[in-house]
């Protein structure tokens, strides 16, 4: 068995599936209303500059009433889907939150497993799969558990270290891709920005910045309006 499929990894898989299959339960309802209003006004529409917000899709609705709705990156992939397959079930839009939330939770949990024991790991993991918030938000049209996966992974990568270009470059897309998910993962650049400037690695630091700054350039783009 290949080195990199310890025990913790499988721990990591297996609750991954869990979770996404359990959020999956019941998935073609209907939305709830927040999610109603991204696939209104990001998602089912003719254009998929749409998904930027660019312009108010139902004239008799503000844009800016419903902009905090539009998640851009997740809205962005719900519109190549329903450009692509034109489907407008519940179940479709639902695939990709509930599988960036297990695939939080495996990560997480695979992560902890390997640094701290499988009981720490396995905890965490049943611990985020179980947080009433998280649930409730990875079964809809949301973006937070996209942010979420995207965020916990480029910071993996910053613990990690050891940067090369290639590095660099999926740190920053990473980073970049969770704030233009959700603008308040802006919050994990700057925790990132913090805990680098405490270890005092100043080598580090510059060889850093440049993937930061470039984070900072994809949110802000993606957020622009």
């Amino acid at each position: 068995m290949p080195a990199r499929f310890t025990t913790a990894t499988w721990v990591g898989i297996a609750l991954g599936v869990a979770t996404t299959a359990a959020y999956l339960i019941g998935a073609g309802r209907s939305f709830g209303y927040d999610a109603a209003a991204t696939f209104a006004s990001y998602v089912a529409t003719p254009n998929l500059i749409d998904a930027f917000a660019v312009h108010a899709v139902m004239p008799s609705i503000p844009l800016k009433s419903i902009a905090s709705n539009d998640h851009v990156f997740l809205s962005l992939i719900s519109h190549v889907i329903y450009s692509l397959t034109g489907s407008r079930s519940e179940i479709v839009y639902r695939l990709v939150p509930a599988m960036a939330a297990g695939g939080t939770v495996g990560l997480s949990a695979a992560a902890l497993a390997k640094r701290f024991g499988l009981l720490a790991g396995t905890s965490a993991g049943i611990f985020i799969a179980t947080n009433p918030i998280f649930v409730e938000n990875s079964r809809d049209l949301r973006g937070y558990s996209l942010a979420a996966l995207l965020a916990l992974a480029a910071t993996l990568i910053l613990i990690r270290g050891g940067w090369t270009g290639w590095r660099l470059a999926a740190y920053a897309a990473l980073l970049g891709l969770a704030i233009a998910t959700h603008v308040f993962a802006i919050v994990v650049l700057l925790v990132h920005v913090v805990w680098m400037v405490m270890r005092r690695a100043r080598p580090e630091l510059k060889q850093v910045a440049p993937a930061w700054i470039g984070a900072f350039v994809i949110g802000a783009a993606a957020n622009a309006n």
